[in-house]
């Protein structure tokens, strides 16, 4: 069962808005559209998982786009399947073209930097686990994983000897 469908994030929706009212020649006009293109393919990366996960045929619950407080801020969860036995921290990403994994937990796309999204998730899971501990729920198994939703992502790790290596399958 779904108890939180996948929605355009107000986010998006405000850039959107920006966008349209922002003149062409305005200074910032093309980092607006820049934000709003990776915002577009977030979202096209998550709406990738609701097909493969409505086939699941087991007793599940599914929320995507989890925004939950810890430690005076937030962390969000792309998405959280949870059955009766563990609950599974599902993180998306939509890259296309070459990604290179580096020494450095780090991503390289496109002349940009991110965060290693393995790191990602298993701070998400830490952050679930604390959550769910303050709330007075008894511990469960947590389990993660990071799906690249485009097919035409090209995944290369930085070095034959690159310690990411056991955690991304050639």
């Amino acid at each position: 069962m779904i108890l939180k469908e996948l929605q355009v994030s107000s986010y998006l929706l405000q850039l959107e808005s920006l966008i349209r009212r922002l003149p062409q020649q305005h200074e910032s006009y093309s980092i607006v559209q820049d934000q709003i293109a990776r915002e577009h393919a977030g979202y096209y990366g998550e709406c990738q998982l609701i097909y493969p996960l409505s086939k699941l045929n087991f007793p599940t619950d599914l929320i995507y786009q989890l925004r939950l407080p810890y430690n005076h801020s937030f962390f969000q969860i792309d998405c959280l399947l949870m059955t009766p036995r563990f609950f599974l921290i599902i993180e998306a990403k939509n890259y296309r073209d070459l990604v290179v994994f580096n020494e450095f937990d780090q991503v390289l796309h496109k002349d940009r930097v991110y965060q290693d999204p393995v790191m990602q998730v298993e701070e998400q899971k830490y952050q679930l686990e604390m959550w769910l501990q303050m709330k007075g729920i008894p511990p469960i198994p947590i389990e993660t994983l990071v799906t690249m939703t485009n097919s035409q992502a090209l995944l290369k790790a930085a070095s034959p000897n690159h310690k990411e290596k056991s955690r991304y399958p050639s």
